[in-house]
C-alpha cells in the first residue's frame, strides 16, 4: 500500500483529557440521601447517566487507540485490523468534543482550560525528555548544539509530543470557527464543514513524496482531523446529545465508499485511515454500553501514558533482558507507564498528566 510522506510520520495518540470525559454510570447525585433536599431531580441526573452509557464505547475505542500507538512507537509497525487508525479516531474525537465544549462552555472558558491542561504539561515533559537527550550527548561526548535545536519548539524534544502544540493550534482553531459561525443552522454547518474536511484530506493525500522536517508532516497528518471533528461536534449540537442517523448514513456511505477505493484502486493510507475512522466513530456513537472497569480505570490515565510511555519503553525496558526483542513489549510498557501514571496522580505531578 502506497501513501504520501505525510503518511508516514512519526504520529501519537492525542491528549486524553481533551475528549469529554464521561461522568461514571452511579453519578454522585444518585448516592446522594433521596432525603436531602440539596439531591439533584431525576430529571438532571439521567442526562448524565446517558452520556456515561453513550460514551462507554467511546472510551473503549480511545483505550484501543492508545494501546496501537504504543505499539507502533515500541516496534515500528502495527496491530492488525486496527493498524494506523488510533491517531485519526483520537484526533476526530478530540476535535468533536472541542467543538461541543466549546458551545457549552464559552470560548474564553474552554481556551483557558486548554491553556492549563496542555501547556503545563508541554512544557514539564519538554523539559524531562530534553535533559534525558542532553545528558545523553554528554555522555557521548557530543555538542548539545547536535542534540537541540528551536525546531523542537513545535517538534518536541522527543519524537512524540509534536501532538500537544499540535493539539493546542486544533482546539484554538475548532473554538474560533465555532464561534464565527455560531448563529449559522448547526446541521448545515456541520455538513459544509464535512464537504471541507473530504477536499483537505484528497488534497493532503495525494501531495507529493517529500521530505519535510518535523512537526510539517505530523501536523499535515493531522489537519484533516479539526474539520471532521468540527464537523460532527456541530451535528451532535443540531440533535442535542448525539449525531442525527439521517446525517450519519450518508457520510457513512461516502467514507465506506472511500475506504474501498483508496485501499484497492488507488491506495492512499492517510485517506483510507480517516475513512475508517470515521466509519468507527459512527459506530461507537450510535452502539450503547456500559463502561468496565479496565476502561474506567485508564480513560483518565491516557493523556499521562502517551506522554511518559517513550521514557519507559525507549529509555528503561530496552534495557531489560527478554523485553526488549519481545513482541509483548507493548504491552509491557502500557501497562507499566499506567501504573506510574496512576501513582503520580496521587501527587502534585499530577497536574503535569
Amino acid at each position: 500500500m502506497t501513501t504520501s510522506a505525510v503518511g508516514f510520520a512519526r504520529e501519537s495518540v492525542p491528549d486524553a483529557q481533551l475528549v469529554e470525559q464521561p461522568q461514571p454510570a452511579a453519578a454522585p447525585a444518585l448516592e446522594q440521601p433521596q432525603l436531602q433536599p440539596e439531591a439533584a431531580p431525576v430529571s438532571r441526573v439521567l442526562p448524565v447517566v446517558a452520556k456515561a452509557v453513550r460514551l462507554a464505547n467511546v472510551e473503549r475505542l480511545r483505550v484501543l487507540a492508545m494501546l496501537e500507538i504504543v505499539r507502533y512507537h515500541d516496534h515500528d509497525d502495527r496491530l492488525p485490523i486496527v493498524g494506523g487508525l488510533g491517531l485519526p479516531t483520537f484526533l476526530l474525537l478530540t476535535a468533536l468534543f472541542n467543538c461541543t465544549l466549546t458551545e457549552r462552555r464559552g470560548v474564553s472558558k474552554f481556551l483557558a482550560d486548554k491553556r492549563e491542561r496542555l501547556f503545563l504539561p508541554w512544557v514539564f515533559w519538554s523539559l524531562v525528555y530534553g535533559a534525558i537527550v542532553v545528558v545523553s550527548a554528554m555522555r557521548h561526548g557530543e555538542p548539545i548544539s547536535s542534540v537541540l535545536s528551536w525546531q523542537m519548539i513545535l517538534a518536541g524534544t522527543s519524537s512524540h509530543l509534536w501532538f500537544v502544540p499540535f493539539a493546542m493550534f486544533s482546539a484554538g482553531l475548532v473554538a474560533g470557527t465555532h464561534l464565527l459561525t455560531r448563529k449559522a443552522p448547526n446541521r448545515l454547518t456541520g455538513l459544509i464543514a464535512m464537504a471541507v474536511g473530504a477536499a483537505v484530506l484528497v488534497a493532503l493525500g495525494l501531495m507529493p513524496d517529500v521530505d519535510r522536517p518535523a512537526p510539517i508532516p505530523q501536523w499535515l497528518l493531522s489537519l484533516p482531523s479539526a474539520f471532521f471533528g468540527f464537523a460532527l461536534g456541530r451535528l451532535v449540537l443540531a440533535e442535542g446529545n448525539k449525531p442525527a442517523v439521517r446525517d450519519l448514513i450518508p457520510i457513512a456511505i461516502i467514507a465506506l465508499a472511500g475506504a474501498v477505493y483508496f485501499e484497492w484502486f488507488q491506495p492512499n493510507m492517510l485517506i483510507w485511515r480517516y475513512c475508517v475512522s470515521l466509519i468507527l466513530v459512527f459506530v461507537v456513537f450510535s452502539i450503547p454500553g456500559k463502561l468496565d472497569p479496565i476502561s474506567k480505570f485508564l480513560s483518565p490515565l491516557l493523556f499521562g501514558i502517551y506522554l511518559a510511555h517513550h521514557m519507559i519503553g525507549h529509555r528503561l525496558l530496552v534495557k531489560v533482558p527478554f523485553i526488549e526483542h519481545s513482541q509483548y513489549l507493548f504491552l509491557v510498557d502500557f501497562a507499566l507507564t499506567a501504573l506510574l501514571v496512576r501513582a503520580l496522580k496521587e501527587t502534585p505531578l499530577k497536574r503535569f498528566i
